[in-house]
């Protein structure tokens, strides 16, 4: 077997802080307000996407493979399979090429370790990626699977990745029951491009909504993956209370080896106008700057779990 699953004591604490990080809305959490035009009856039970993406290029060789399965996969209702077995990586030939690249049938096995937080499957590499080489993998599902290759760079990640400004918010109305509730506005947030020193397509963007009628503590309302464009768009969705009052939010940038941006500056304005407000640095604002040092928190301890994982190798 070229992948294991440990259960040593430091990972069920892990599970544990995960656990609790959830509650503030951690990296890695499911969205506070699910997606309302996602089928959960579906039985598709598969994996859904990979970090870094189908066919990157330049992945910095500490990056770990991270396979994002349908919802509750690994969870007491689902399947049941062990986690070793699902994700096979291999090292292609020193002769392919990365515009080519191999199958996961071919090459060599890559040893390593695997991880489930939530609904992902985390692999780490004993040693890390090989330089300029080219990689592919295979994740199982029990309806589908999902075939993928990379290529890696010559360079570890060395920092976060670095947010683009703020374009603007534009608010819609829609009649698709399946994207609004009853009452309820959808707003599209416009950032430009992160920068950073690994792949683009390893970038994650997520939504935070950090004040609203009603609320308590910030909330994870969107997160989206880099795409071939100078501009992102989150989608934000609130219900008929969330649009009574202004809203604010605040976005994140993690790339494929869990690092961080710096948070957008908060972002205010009036969901049913178009109307945009300077940050209220000085409103006490419900659930916003009382409870952002949370999800600093719910950032440093995840990831710097990895980081000591990978070390300990």
């Amino acid at each position: 077997m070229f992948v294991v699953v440990q259960h040593a004591a430091p990972f069920r604490r892990l599970a544990v802080v995960l656990g609790a990080l959830a509650l503030v809305g951690a990296p890695g959490a499911a969205l506070a307000q699910d997606d309302p035009c996602v089928d959960d009856t579906s039985p598709a039970r598969r994996p859904v996407e990979v970090t870094p993406s189908v066919g990157a290029f330049n992945v910095t060789l500490d990056a770990p493979i991270a396979v994002r399965y349908s919802r509750g996969y690994f969870g007491p209702d689902g399947p049941g399979d062990d986690p070793a077995t699902l994700l096979r990586i291999v090292r292609c030939p020193a002769e392919a090429e990365c515009s080519a690249g191999c199958s996961a049938a071919d090459g060599e096995p890559v040893p390593g370790r695997v991880q489930v937080i939530g609904d992902q499957l985390f692999f780490f590499p004993d040693g890390g990626f090989e330089p300029s080489r080219a990689y592919a993998g295979r994740a199982g599902g029990v309806d589908e699977s999902l075939d993928f290759r990379f290529c890696t760079g010559v360079t570890v990640d060395n920092g976060p990745p670095v947010l683009g400004d703020f374009l603007d918010a534009e608010p819609s109305e829609s009649t698709a029951a399946c994207v609004l509730p009853e009452g309820g506005r959808l707003v599209g947030l416009r950032w430009e491009q992160a920068t950073d020193d690994g792949p683009p397509g390893s970038i994650e963007y997520l939504l935070y909504l950090t004040r609203a009628a009603g609320m308590e503590a910030p909330e994870l309302r969107d997160r989206v993956r880099n795409y071939a464009s100078r501009e992102i768009t989150l989608n934000l969705r609130l219900d008929a209370q969330e649009t009574s009052e202004p809203v604010c939010v605040r976005v994140f940038a993690a790339d494929g080896v869990g690092n961080v941006s710096d948070p957008s500056e908060e972002r205010c304005f009036d969901p049913l106008t178009d109307a945009a407000f300077q940050p209220l640095c000085a409103v006490s604002a419900p659930g916003s700057a009382r409870a952002m040092p949370w999800i600093f928190a719910g950032f440093a301890l995840v990831f710097a779990v990895f980081v000591a994982r990978r070390r300990a190798r």
